[in-house]
């Protein structure tokens, strides 16, 4: 058992630091965008607030964990028609949020923030507030600023950008007319179309990069929640199949790649309802099986963060009637 979030929110994001503790960033109330941070911390299994606030209150922010520690925060949403530019950093030394001196090229919620070899953050698509985007930009640390990067072939929000072992970043999903994903290369910074196509057009999915370095793409949201899933081999540009469906169509879920090397897939919107279940890809097998254990809540639009030992802290999210407070830890071993 842990303690609660001190506000319910749902739309955040959460990263695990270098010390072990899981930082959780803005997010939504159910009528309001949130400022506020708060700190995991799993010795004491409770949440401890940050002092100080982000520059704007925001959800669907773009957030990744810097190669000295710092978290960047960028981007979000604030209303229906308004995307926000600002963003900040936090330090976990000074346990504070400030600003960055830069600002982004482009306002912009749904998108992806991505590390890349070189201690920078791909920001990738999203929407501005009135339309999808194809606009990227990259966060350079040191001179803490926002650079302009190449146009992606598609526009895309509720993508994945998932880091691939030689470097590059697979973007997949997040455009109803496209099934092609696209390879970002830091070396030229050149976006190339992948050789295969998805399946079929996705979004709201996960994307997890395996041991053998293939990336699992699962369920999502076209038209219905989907119950298919595909693997995307670097060394081919293919996606293929998974034989067998998932246990159950699930979108707005979380997926964690365990110690074993096994994906547990938790949560998320079901056909007609948010979900409690969960379950383990296999990749040795290729399939999916379903975990005896459940989710002490139904949750969508939650966050799951892998902690020491394989456990998976299961934090906020909204169910079918309101945004959760609440946080669990899931013990992840094998049914």
């Amino acid at each position: 058992k842990t303690g609660d979030l001190g506000v319910a929110r749902h739309g955040h994001l959460a990263l695990r630091l270098k010390d072990g503790s899981v930082l959780v960033l803005g997010g939504l109330t159910k009528t309001r965008p949130l400022p506020s941070g708060e700190r995991f911390i799993s010795a004491r299994g409770k949440f401890h607030p940050v002092p100080s606030r982000l520059p704007r209150p925001s959800g669907w922010a773009g957030g990744a964990l810097l190669a000295d520690g710092r978290v960047l925060y960028a981007g979000g949403w604030l209303d229906a028609d308004t995307a926000l530019s600002a963003a900040a950093l936090f330090l976990p030394a000074k346990n504070v949020f400030v600003r960055t001196r830069g600002r982004l090229a482009t306002p912009r919620y749904d998108h992806t923030a991505t590390p890349l070899a070189d201690g920078s953050v791909l920001i990738a698509g999203g929407n501005n507030g009135r339309t999808a985007l194809s606009f990227t930009e990259r966060y350079l640390p040191a001179e803490d600023c926002f650079v302009p990067a190449r146009r992606m072939f598609f526009a895309r929000q509720q993508h994945t950008a998932t880091p691939l072992a030689d470097g590059r970043i697979l973007i997949v999903g997040g455009n109803p007319k496209t099934r092609y994903g696209e390879l970002y290369d830091p070396k030229d910074g050149v976006f190339r179309p992948t050789r295969g196509r998805m399946t079929q057009p996705r979004g709201r999915h996960t994307a997890t990069r395996l041991g053998d370095g293939r990336v699992l793409i699962a369920g999502g949201w076209n038209e219905k929640a989907l119950g298919s899933a595909e693997v995307f081999d670097p060394g081919t540009g293919a996606f293929v199949p998974v034989s067998g469906s998932m246990v159950k169509p699930r979108q707005q879920h979380a997926a964690v790649r365990l110690p074993d090397g096994s994906v547990l897939l938790l949560g998320g919107r079901g056909v007609d309802e948010t979900l409690r279940s969960v379950e383990r890809f296999d990749p040795r097998s290729g399939r999916f099986s379903e975990f005896l254990a459940r989710l002490r809540q139904a949750r969508r639009l939650f966050t799951a963060t892998v902690l020491e030992g394989g456990r998976v802290l299961a934090i906020g999210g909204a169910s079918d009637t309101e945004v959760l407070r609440t946080a669990e830890i899931f013990a992840s071993k094998r049914p």
